[in-house]
């Protein structure tokens, strides 16, 4: 399912075993995951971004393992992309 959150939306997915997962965005891009049981947040991902829309930091925490997982951007390079030929057999 999905409804309007504010200025954001909700994607509610139902996965195997009667867990929930509900992805929150804004702007067209993920910001938080949170995967509910029974009602209940037993996971959650909250992904911080800059003023371009970058990925700053990822942070997971597993609620019922009481573990966190944190992922911070030090840098970002710019690259030429890929030739598009490659793309196509």
């Amino acid at each position: 399912g999905a409804e309007r959150d504010g200025d954001g939306l909700l994607l509610r997915y139902g996965l195997p075993g009667g867990d929930e997962a509900i992805y929150h965005l804004s702007e067209g891009r993920i910001d938080e995951v949170e995967v509910s049981r029974q009602g209940t947040v037993v996971q959650h991902l909250r992904i911080e971004r800059d003023d371009l829309q970058i990925p700053v930091e990822a942070v997971y925490r597993d609620l019922v393992e009481v573990r966190e997982l944190r992922l911070t951007r030090e840098s970002v390079a710019q690259t030429e992309p890929f030739p598009s030929d490659i793309w196509r057999p």
